[in-house]
């Protein structure tokens, strides 16, 4: 990757790539699983490794986060009332065991988004978390192939998975990384990145990661990734025919019966054959029906509770089976309209902090919201959220006339 050469490494730097590919990569949970150390201990890891850099800086009179920024400074303080709120929510709620661990799991989501940020406020970090972000979208997809060919780490038969073990989360953080890395990849082979890492999200047969894929292959051809010349136009059109074009024939099913006819059928499970649209319409699942059926729940429960809802892990005792697979009606049912408010704030705020391929990535999170409650409880999505902030500083640095001749010098690369 560009970045990496000419670059000398510090302890730090490599510290930010560690933390990044071992929790980006799902590495440290498939190790508890297969008898290493609890999650807990990476996250003590992770917030000793920042403390230590805290202190070190504050020895040396510098202050942690090297840029000042408004809207780092906001992300800091929404996560202090998002920790309030989920206090309170927790107070409200049953208290029994669920409620605890989602109160625990959130108290523990502050902490590492907060140290994420920390790590990466340089921007010399952010073009290294670039780099490795892209590093793993192409190791997540190798690692997919593998897993849909020879089935080794997947929960779901007939989904590839790899170490992410749910396909869902599997696809969608390869369309992510894909995106986050895109300006460590020489351009002329941004277009072969984008396909490869296509094959890795197709193969989980996810239909959340299939539509966030085909946004960031039109995102990245409208906001000019894709081309290096004037013909941007022409690039958008290619660029949102790819995207759209292999997201409607997996919905319409037109390379379902492609598929059908090759020797890949032998793969395919009854379940992944109808996500495919093989014989019947591609939401004719009994997963498409079950999210329909949580969405009029979802809010017909929440219409009981409209303003405060009914406090952490109400959605593990409802009569459902699963959660609401929906972040916007998870925060609705569980803290009213005051939770929904909440979280479309984080929205509206990553978005103003965003820049380049941050506006991108925060619409990605934005659409995948709506298939997915587990945003806030996930370690590389909120890597995923501190990146998007942390990029947003540097590209705001870099406009200030003060430093910018300085960070040009110092990376080029992040001016390709």
């Amino acid at each position: 990757m560009s970045v990496i050469r000419g670059v000398r490494l510090n302890i730090i730097d490599a510290a930010v790539v560690f933390f990044l590919l071992w929790f980006g990569s799902y590495a440290y949970l498939y190790a508890f699983q297969i008898g290493g150390p609890k999650p807990l201990y990476s996250y003590f890891l992770l917030l000793g490794t920042v403390s230590a850099y805290a202190l070190y800086r504050s020895a040396k009179h510098r202050p942690l986060i090297p840029v000042a920024d408004q809207w780092m400074a906001m992300l800091f303080g929404w996560l202090a009332v998002y920790f309030v709120y989920g206090s309170f929510q927790f107070l409200r709620s049953t208290q029994d065991q669920w409620a605890l661990q989602d109160f625990i799991t959130l108290g523990e989501m502050v902490l590492l988004t907060g140290a994420f940020v920390g790590l990466l406020a340089e921007a010399r970090r952010v073009d290294i978390a670039s780099a490795a972000f892209a590093l793993l979208a192409a190791v997540g997809t190798a690692v997919n192939l593998w897993d849909f060919f020879i089935p080794t780490f997947s929960k779901v038969p007939g989904r590839a998975a790899g170490l992410y073990v749910n396909p869902g989360i599997a696809g969608s953080f390869i369309a992510l990384a894909m995106v986050a890395g895109i300006t460590q990849v020489p351009h002329r082979l941004r277009w072969f990145y984008l396909l490869l890492c296509g094959t890795g999200v197709v193969v989980t047969f996810s239909r959340e990661s299939w539509i966030i894929w085909g946004l960031a292959v039109l995102g990245l051809a409208w906001q000019g990734y894709l081309n290096k010349g004037r013909q941007r136009w022409l690039v958008l059109i290619i660029g949102g025919a790819v995207g759209l074009g292999v997201v409607v024939g997996l919905f319409s099913g037109f390379l379902g019966d492609i598929v059908a006819d090759s020797s890949l059928s032998s793969y395919l499970t009854p379940n992944t054959k109808v996500r495919l649209g093989i014989g019947a319409s591609s939401l004719s699942d009994d997963s498409a029906q079950l999210r329909e059926n949580l969405i009029y729940g979802s809010l017909e429960l929440a219409s009981r509770h409209p303003w405060l809802g009914y406090g952490l892990g109400e959605a593990v005792h409802w009569d459902y089976a699963v959660g609401t697979h929906n972040m916007y009606l998870l925060f609705l049912v569980q803290g009213g309209v005051t939770g929904l408010f909440l979280y479309l704030s984080l929205m509206a705020l990553l978005w103003r902090a965003s820049a380049g391929v941050g506006k991108l990535l925060m619409l990605q999170i934005a659409v995948s919201s709506l298939f997915s409650h587990n945003h806030l409880d996930q370690p590389a999505i909120v890597l995923i959220m501190a990146f998007i902030v942390a990029g947003g500083a540097a590209a705001r640095a870099k406009r200030t006339p003060a430093t910018a001749v300085a960070h040009a010098q110092a990376y080029p690369s992040a001016y390709s």
